[in-house]
């Protein structure tokens, strides 16, 4: 029997669980000590006797000052890095992928039944982050268990469509206060009717109001100027504050400010919940912009005998991360394949030639091409062809060629 869908956060200093129930509107956090709120797992990895302890026994450990702490396990795994420590070298990607399944080990050790499906998200996911999370998934503790991930942007508005319709009656703001300094995200709701149309902006306030803010800065003075920026004249019908840097209770006079006609939230389980709703099937009906979903459908103008019509590759709306298309096709009496891209929201069309040059000659339809589309981000990514040629008959020269494209326009 599976237990519904479990939401896993991966902040920066702690990661967190959720589990959504099948039936259940809202989700509940899971808890690993039965004798007081213990909710926060600790992305800590310590070296003691010739090998490496994680999570909440390297905390344990580094307490009592044993142990040597490997720090910032995320940030070297973005940048590909590595460590030596008693003259054998490990890589962070496999420290990290150790670290997230002693994690999950401990939810599903806290759940009467395995999840169908487990949803991380992150604040920020690179090229780097994304080959290790694909690593992560071929772990043998998913077994039986459908492994995605996401954006802290598409947990965000996953949990603000979640909630009672009121609280998303106009737009809708949030702050997050983590190591990466304030960051506000703010949905904008640009079309209400189907199909629905959210537009999710981001803005980064890090180099105004640090993480580890000096202690004579007036955060509360800070927070509430930065808040009135971010802001400016929308119309929020609710804000949402998450993240530990909103611990200790400073944020005082810029709660009222917020408070202001607008109804405020603070909690530390937003991306965790909303990472469950996310895993929830999503409604076709929702376009959402956002720095991590594209914008365009990718495809070929092909010819069915009568007239001429797009053949997608690739279909926009998704997380770049997540977006690989792939399609065969058999070149008639050229080499050359007309490309076109569609903005999902403006129906804008681009279309752009490419000619595949080097392929030897052969007979109409005898020329078999794959064509791949692949995303580096929202905006940038590549065609890869590969000339598969045609049987025995027509053997394949193994070319590749790459076509990289950008894509900028916003709606």
């Amino acid at each position: 029997m599976n237990q519904g869908i479990l939401g896993f956060d991966i902040g920066e200093q702690y990661s967190q669980a959720a589990l959504l129930l099948r039936g259940e509107k809202e989700p509940i956090c899971v808890n690993y000590n039965e004798n007081q709120d213990s909710y926060l797992l600790p992305n800590i990895v310590c070296y003691k006797e010739h090998r490496l302890w994680y999570s909440l026994e390297a905390e344990e450990m580094l307490a009592a000052g044993e142990g040597d702490r490997i720090g910032d396990v995320l940030e070297y795994v973005r940048n590909h890095e590595s460590i030596v420590i008693d003259g054998a070298s490990y890589l962070y990607q496999d420290i990290f992928v150790s670290l997230m399944v002693e994690h999950v080990k401990k939810a599903l050790e806290r759940l009467e039944y395995p999840p169908e499906k487990i949803v991380f998200t992150l604040y920020d996911i690179t090229p780097n982050m994304l080959e290790t999370l694909e690593i992560l998934k071929k772990e043998e503790i998913f077994q039986g268990i459908e492994v995605i991930y996401t954006g802290y942007q598409n947990s965000l508005f996953s949990f603000a469509l979640n909630q009672e319709n009121e609280l998303w009656s106009s737009n809708v703001g949030s702050f997050y206060y983590g190591p990466e300094g304030m960051q506000y995200f703010q949905i904008n709701f640009m079309k209400r009717n189907a199909p629905l149309q959210i537009q999710i902006r981001h803005k980064d306030y890090g180099e105004n109001l640090a993480y580890f803010a000096d202690e004579k800065v007036d955060k509360d003075e800070v927070f509430k100027m930065i808040a009135s920026d971010a802001i400016g004249n929308s119309c929020l019908s609710s804000v949402f504050l998450c993240g530990l840097g909103f611990e200790k209770g400073w944020a005082k006079e810029s709660l009222k400010f917020l408070c202001n006609g607008r109804r405020v939230f603070l909690g530390q389980n937003l991306f965790a919940f909303g990472a469950c709703y996310y895993g929830m099937e999503e409604k076709e009906d929702i376009l959402v912009d956002s720095s991590e979903r594209i914008q365009y459908d990718i495809g070929i103008i092909g010819y069915d005998g009568t007239k001429e019509q797009m053949v997608l590759i690739a279909q926009g709306g998704k997380e770049w991360f997540a977006v690989k298309g792939v399609i065969s096709v058999f070149l008639n009496d050229t080499k050359r394949i007309e490309f076109i891209y569609i903005n999902r929201f403006t129906n804008e069309k681009i279309v752009e030639t490419v000619e595949v040059g080097g392929l030897p000659k052969r007979p109409p339809r005898t020329t078999k091409l794959e064509l791949t589309v692949e995303f580096y981000d929202k905006n940038t990514g590549a065609i890869v062809i590969r000339d598969k040629g045609f049987g025995k008959l027509f053997p394949t020269t193994n070319k590749i060629y790459r076509k990289e494209f950008t894509v900028i326009k916003d709606v």
